[in-house]
């Protein structure tokens, strides 16, 4: 494995939190910060999840007043988690890091999130961050 920690990232709370922790795990690791943002490719145009220009310029901004070594990957694909883990694969990370929300008793019955599916099918470390 490379010295290197993807985050999934979007713009929400619990994609805050993750990036939070990921910076200080780049941090104490020297590791290099990978920010993946993957929204879900069903053919809309729209997608609250994917970071607007405007953000991405404060996430930039932010990161390199750390002098956190990162780089900031979008893109979209039919489902986010293969997208995530094939990103983590092909950069060799050590870490993923996941941002979760507090699920409902029902939710908590529904396999097939993006962060369990991850959690499931990776060589990688995973850190999930609840928010």
């Amino acid at each position: 494995m490379s010295n290197t920690i993807v985050v999934g990232y979007i713009p929400t709370p619990e994609g805050e939190a993750a990036l939070d922790r990921a910076l200080k795990e780049a941090a104490a690791h020297q590791a290099k910060l990978l920010i993946v943002n993957v929204i879900h490719d069903d053919g809309s145009t729209i997608d609250d999840r994917y970071i607007p220009d405007e953000a991405k310029t404060k996430i930039r901004a932010r990161l390199e007043g750390t002098g956190a070594d990162f780089e900031l990957v979008q893109s979209s694909a039919l489902n986010v988690a293969d997208a995530l883990l094939e990103i983590a694969e092909e950069h060799a990370a050590e870490t993923i890091v996941l941002g979760l929300r507090k699920r409902s008793q029902v939710g908590k019955l529904i396999l097939g999130s993006i962060a369990q599916r991850v959690l499931m099918n990776t060589d990688s470390s995973v850190l999930a961050v609840r928010v």
